[in-house]
């Protein structure tokens, strides 16, 4: 039986088998971004940010308990401002290309459509409420 934290974790353990880093520097060439070879080009950029939100979004000072090696949270944070939203937007159609499921196939009885893993959590307060409002029964 499948379940959501085994796939995550499997995921989490071989994040390169899963995104190589040449897709990720063919997604990059494509919208005309050039990098320079360093620590923090974009194979290793983006696969931090993976490890990032596949970890709850977990804080950056974090990534190096993580990622198993040295990552400074200013180094880093000055390589994701150096990756194309382009080539992020093109990585992730290319994803859901990838997992897309044919007509009549199922993923465990179920048809998928997208999975989206994100969320946010606030502080449930009056200027909060006032400028979102709150779900109806609550």
């Amino acid at each position: 039986m499948a379940s959501i934290a085994g796939s995550l974790g499997r995921i989490r353990s071989d994040l390169e088998s899963y995104l190589h880093a040449e897709q990720i520097e063919a997604a990059c060439s494509a919208v005309g971004h050039t990098w320079r070879e360093r620590v923090f080009g974009p194979a290793v950029t983006v696969h931090l940010l993976l490890i990032q939100v596949l970890w709850c979004n977990t804080a950056m000072t974090h990534l190096r308990h993580l990622a198993g090696n040295l990552v400074s949270a200013p180094a880093y944070c000055k390589a994701r401002i150096r990756l194309p939203v382009a080539a992020l937007a093109a990585l992730l159609r290319g994803s859901a290309a990838d997992v897309r499921i044919g007509a009549g196939e199922l993923w465990c009885g179920l048809r998928a459509v997208l999975v989206d893993g994100s969320s946010t959590i606030t502080l449930d307060t009056a200027s909060c409420q006032k400028a979102f409002g709150q779900p109806a029964g609550c």
